[in-house]
């Protein structure tokens, strides 16, 4: 889902697609992108079965297949 900054001055929001607004109203730009970022990382988080002990996990992507504990045991190199 993409995300939308708009304002002027010290009134910005963050809006979706379909122009529902997210969060507060904040003074300047740079904290509405910044929350607009987070809310994109958010989007992306989903559950994943971890390729080694198979115990699902919240993944950040396509790149993220281990969960925290195997990536640790791994060292690593995967």
């Amino acid at each position: 889902m993409g995300y939308q900054v708009s304002g002027s001055g010290f009134s910005w929001r963050v809006t979706d697609a379909a122009g529902v607004q997210h969060g507060q109203y904040y003074r300047n730009n740079a904290d509405a992108f910044e929350f607009a970022k987070r809310l994109e990382q958010a989007d992306k988080v989903h559950t994943r079965s971890c390729l080694c002990c198979t115990v699902d996990f919240k993944s950040e992507g396509a790149h993220n297949r281990m969960c925290s504990k195997c990536r640790q045991l791994s060292g690593g190199m995967m």
